[in-house]
C-alpha cells in the first residue's frame, strides 16, 4: 500500500462514519491493480457501484424496527439485476458515467484523458500532477491531496478507467505506472464524445459506442 490516501488528511480515519458491514461489502470486490497505490481507492469503487445499483433501481435499503428499540437498516437486492446487465457495454458505461458523482479531481481526470485523445500514454505520475493542478484552478479553495503524483493519478483515472475510457499500463513489475484513452472504434470514428464546461462538469455528447 502507499502512504496516506489523496483525499484525506493525515491520520485522518475516514472509515469510523461508515456501517459495520463496510469491511465485508470491501472483500466482495476482486482486487484490482489500482488498488495497491492507494487504499481509499476500494471504497471510491464501493460507492460508486453501490450508487449505480441504487440508481437503477436494484439496491435498496431495508429498515426494520420490529424489536421496539433499535432500527436495522439491510441492503437488500431488488430489481433485474440481470436484465440490467445483459444491456449493451456502451449503454452501461454512459449510465455509469452518469451516475457515479465524480469528485473534482476524477472530472479533471477525465478531461485530460479526452484532450490527450486515442493511443497517448501519459505516466500516472505526470498524470496525477496535471490533474491536481487542473482541479485546483477550477476553484477558489482547492482542497489539499497527500500522497504522491501516482496515487493523485491513480484517484483521478479511475472513473474513466471504471467505465472503460481509459487503459492502464503496467511496469515490469506489474504495477500500474502509465494510462491513455481508450481505443473504442465507436468514439473515435463519432468525433467527440464529451465536452468540459468551466466548472468541470462534463457532459456527454452521445453515450459512447451508441448508433
Amino acid at each position: 500500500m502507499g502512504g496516506a490516501a489523496p483525499r484525506a488528511r493525515p491520520g485522518q480515519d475516514r472509515r469510523r462514519d461508515l456501517p459495520a458491514s463496510w469491511p465485508k461489502l470491501l472483500a466482495a470486490l476482486a482486487a484490482l491493480d489500482l488498488d495497491e497505490l492507494d487504499e481509499e481507492i476500494r471504497d471510491r469503487r464501493l460507492l460508486v457501484a453501490l450508487a449505480f445499483l441504487r440508481e437503477e433501481g436494484c439496491l435498496r435499503l431495508r429498515l426494520d424496527s420490529s424489536n421496539g428499540w433499535e432500527t436495522k437498516r439491510e441492503l437488500t437486492a431488488a430489481g433485474g439485476l440481470r436484465e440490467l446487465l445483459a444491456r449493451e457495454p456502451a449503454e452501461l458505461r454512459g449510465r455509469l458515467l452518469a451516475g457515479a458523482g465524480c469528485e473534482r479531481l476524477e472530472l479533471a481526470g477525465l478531461t485530460l484523458l479526452l484532450r490527450l485523445g486515442p493511443g497517448v500514454a501519459i505516466s500516472l505520475a505526470s498524470f496525477g500532477r496535471a490533474a491536481r493542478e487542473f482541479a485546483d484552478e477550477a476553484t477558489l479553495h482547492p482542497t489539499p491531496r497527500y500522497g504522491s503524483d501516482a496515487q493523485v493519478g491513480a484517484s483521478a483515472l479511475l472513473i474513466g478507467w471504471l467505465v472503460g475510457l481509459a487503459e492502464i499500463g503496467l511496469d515490469s513489475g506489474g504495477r500500474p505506472c502509465a494510462a491513455r484513452l481508450a481505443c473504442l472504434e465507436a468514439e473515435t470514428s463519432r468525433g467527440q464524445l464529451a465536452v468540459c464546461q468551466g466548472n468541470f462538469e462534463v457532459v456527454l455528447l452521445a453515450l459512447p459506442g451508441a448508433g
